[in-house]
C-alpha cells in the first residue's frame, strides 16, 4: 500500500510552516546577539542531504562543525597573527580536507564538511572575529535542537513498530 500524497494545500500549509519557524528563529537568534546562518545551515544540510536519523545528525554535525572551523581559520588567524597567516591557516586547512577527502578513511570530511567550507569561506572575510564564537554557538545550537527532533521521531517509530507487531 503506497502512503497518501498530501493536497496542494497542506503542501502550502507545511511550507508555510517553515518558513514561519525560520523566520521566528532568526527573530529569535537575533535577539540573544546570535546569528542564524549557521543554524539554517545546519538545518538545510541534515534535511536535504542527510538522512534525517542519528548516523545523518553525527555526519552533519562533526562534518559541518569541521568545515565551519577550518572555514573560519582565515578570520581566527588573520585576528592573532596578520592577513598572510590566517590565509595560509584556511589553506593548509582545505588541503588537509581534501586529502581526507581523498584518502576516504575519514568519514567526516563528508558533503556537510565541504558544505559548510565553501560557504563559510566565501564569505568569512566578512565575518568579524567577535562573531566568530557565536556562529559556532549558533551551529551547535541548530544540532541541539535536530538532535531533539531525531530522537523524538525515533521514539515515534518504535512506538509505531511496537503498536504494529501487536
Amino acid at each position: 500500500m503506497q502512503a497518501k500524497r498530501p493536497t496542494i494545500i497542506q503542501s502550502i500549509l507545511v511550507a508555510v510552516a517553515i518558513l514561519a519557524f525560520v523566520v521566528v528563529l532568526s527573530l529569535l537568534l537575533g535577539l540573544v546577539g546570535l546569528p542564524a546562518w549557521p543554524f539554517i545551515f545546519f538545518m538545510f544540510f541534515l534535511t536535504t542531504f542527510s538522512q534525517i536519523n542519528r548516523s545523518g545528525w553525527v555526519d552533519t554535525l562533526v562534518g559541518g562543525l569541521i568545515g565551519l572551523v577550518v572555514g573560519l581559520a582565515q578570520v581566527i588567524g588573520t585576528r592573532f597573527f596578520g592577513a598572510t597567516v590566517g590565509l595560509a591557516l584556511l589553506a593548509v586547512g582545505v588541503l588537509v580536507i581534501l586529502t581526507l577527502l581523498v584518502d576516504g578513511r575519514f568519514k567526516y570530511t563528508n558533503k556537510a564538511c565541504l558544505f559548510v567550507l565553501t560557504a563559510v569561506s566565501s564569505f568569512a572575510l566578512f565575518i568579524p572575529f567577535e562573531q566568530v564564537v557565536p556562529v559556532i554557538i549558533s551551529f551547535l545550537l541548530g544540532a541541539a535542537f535536530f538532535g531533539i527532533v531525531v530522537l523524538v521521531l525515533e521514539s515515534r517509530g518504535k512506538k509505531k513498530a511496537i503498536a504494529g507487531a501487536a
